[in-house]
């Protein structure tokens, strides 16, 4: 099965992008998810042989995950950047950036049970060390520091009124605030997690962070159809041909620096 879905990163708001542009070394990567709990995870610190994306349903609720299913990502960006971004509205809708897609090759009944799997490295920008990555949230923030969510000068922050913030406006308890709501999400939901693999065509990984690189997409791109919570259900012709966009990429003079990546599309 072929799913696509949206989320939000540093291009779908003018002030998240603006804060990314503004503090490069706190957002390296602004086609990641904003969230301090990242989800979906796309291990960007690792290196291409040892990547490990994890979807673990935080972010929507997710739980419904099968070996084999293929998840296309995608991320809305915000109009008012489209000229700093040098794009041109074709009056088809919104446009996406293509981000990337991710084979779901091994599944876990809790986040505790997928923690157990991943060892102590980099999965945030913030802090560099941390246990596992930062979508799996089955622990509480009873102390100063959540244990593995970003630093709240790299994510979004939503206050108790579901409201944004910058790293510029919100406070360290909002921060804590806003980690337990996931813990709680999690427990309420008994969410489970699905790692994933990125699929690759030709040695070429379909995975784009930066918004230089990535494909441009609008809705004509799924035949017009509107993106709802739960993703939309592709055919398997549509959903390769996204693939394709994505390891193709925005920019075909984009360095490639693996020599090693397996042919995995299809």
């Amino acid at each position: 099965m072929y799913k696509l879905l949206t989320f939000e990163s540093w291009v779908t708001r003018k002030e998240w992008f603006q804060y990314a542009q503004k503090h490069p070394e706190r957002i390296p990567y602004p086609l990641v998810d904003r969230s301090p709990c990242s989800d979906p995870f796309f291990d960007p610190f690792s290196s291409i042989n040892d990547r490990r994306p994890l979807i673990s349903g935080l972010c929507r609720g997710l739980r419904n995950f099968n070996i084999g299913d293929t998840y296309i990502y995608v991320t809305r960006v915000d109009r008012k950047i489209y000229k700093d971004l040098r794009l041109e509205d074709n009056g088809q809708g919104p446009l996406y950036f293509g981000v990337a897609a991710l084979e779901i090759s091994k599944l876990y009944s809790s986040h505790e049970e997928a923690s157990a799997a991943y060892a102590p490295r980099q999965y945030v920008v913030n802090p560099s060390l941390t246990n596992y990555p930062p979508n799996l949230a089955f622990n509480p923030c009873h102390k100063s520091w959540p244990e593995v969510a970003t630093h709240h000068e790299s994510c979004i922050t939503f206050d108790k009124e579901n409201k944004p913030l910058t790293p510029e406006e919100a406070t360290l308890e909002q921060w804590q605030y806003h980690c337990n709501v996931y813990y709680i999400r999690q427990k309420i939901k008994k969410l489970r997690a699905a790692e994933c693999r990125v699929k690759s065509l030709l040695g070429q990984e379909a995975l784009r962070l930066d918004v230089h690189a990535a494909p441009v997409f609008s809705p004509l791109d799924w035949g017009g159809r509107r993106l709802n919570v739960q993703g939309l259900k592709l055919d398997e012709n549509t959903g390769q041909k996204l693939i394709r966009n994505i390891v193709e990429g925005g920019n075909a003079e984009e360095a490639d620096t693996s020599s090693e990546r397996e042919i995995l599309l299809g």
